[in-house]
């Protein structure tokens, strides 16, 4: 029985104390890290930064920046791209050319409005709500559902 009150006391000590840590702040658009703002250029040269978030955690840290043409951007602590969501198409540039190409081919008339990549995959969501799964290559594997 001590052991698991231990235990509980050391799990409870610890999330009390990674949530103390977390730290959200927005940063101002003049610090905008070099490699974000430079993503901003190649990709959406018509936009400006409108808001940048850094969500530092014990084991990661999050960037999150907002366009004034309705995009928002995450990145992770290494700067790389994880999430895009617009109200109009995104960019090809930002579309991986085989998930693009599954698109064009399947879904002509329709655009995609947000990319997502995650440890295991890739997702997108189009302009009619339908979205699709993808591997970390872009071979289709379904619809989400």
């Amino acid at each position: 029985m001590k052991k698991i009150f231990n235990l509980i006391l050391v799990a409870t000590t610890l999330f009390v104390f990674s949530n103390a840590y977390a730290q959200e702040k927005y940063l101002p658009v003049s610090e905008t890290p070099g490699q974000i703002a430079s993503y901003v250029k190649a990709h959406f040269p018509k936009s400006k930064i409108i808001s940048v978030k850094e969500d530092k955690e014990i084991f990661k840290t999050e960037y999150e920046a907002k366009l004034n043409t309705m995009v928002e951007l995450e990145f992770d602590g290494h700067f790389s791209i994880k999430n895009i969501e617009s109200k109009d198409a995104l960019p090809q540039s930002v579309v991986p050319t085989r998930i693009a190409a599954y698109v064009q081919k399947n879904y002509p008339d329709n655009k995609i409005i947000e990319w997502k990549k995650k440890k295991k995959g890739q997702k997108i969501e189009l302009d009619n709500d339908i979205d699709l799964v993808f591997d970390l290559s872009g071979k289709f594997l379904g619809i989400d559902r």
